[in-house]
């Protein structure tokens, strides 16, 4: 057992995280010929799609942002690029073998997809005071430089 309360240990699954750059307003097909894939759809359990998502902050609109779960490092180094070769649409894409730092608790993919990253923060009261402040003496000089005209 790690320190994390918990997580296993144990765990060996391999997490790859591939970024798929496709072709203009064809990124939802990409994502269906990727769900569809045989490299997925295997009755031999090598691979599974752990999730794929459209980019939404800091990259181009199409690009594909997916992670798939492999059961060892020499599989997924053999088997993973080759998830993309005879996909339409596709431009380019990147591979990269992620280091856990805390491994999920069971290789079940997410329920749902969230948006967290400022969940937790709160504007400072003294930054919110300070633009209200100036919003208001902006207000106020803009009403008085419309009245002289």
């Amino acid at each position: 057992m790690s320190d994390a309360v918990g997580v296993e240990a144990t765990m060996s699954q391999i997490y790859v995280h591939h970024e798929v750059s496709c072709a203009p307003r064809h990124w939802s097909e990409v994502a269906e010929q990727i769900q569809k894939s045989s490299h997925f759809r295997n009755s031999d359990g090598q691979a599974f799609l752990y999730g794929i998502w459209r980019s939404q902050i800091g990259l181009p609109r199409d690009v594909l942002t997916m992670i798939s779960v492999w059961p060892d490092m020499r599989t997924a180094s053999f088997r993973s690029d080759n998830i993309f070769s005879g996909l339409k649409f596709i431009k380019s894409h990147t591979t990269k073998f992620l280091t856990p730092t805390l491994r999920p608790k069971s290789s079940e993919p997410p329920v749902k997809q969230g948006k967290m990253p400022f969940a937790g923060l709160k504007p400072q009261k003294r930054i919110t005071t300070n633009f209200y402040s100036c919003a208001r003496r902006l207000g106020r000089l803009l009403k008085a430089a419309l009245t002289l005209k």
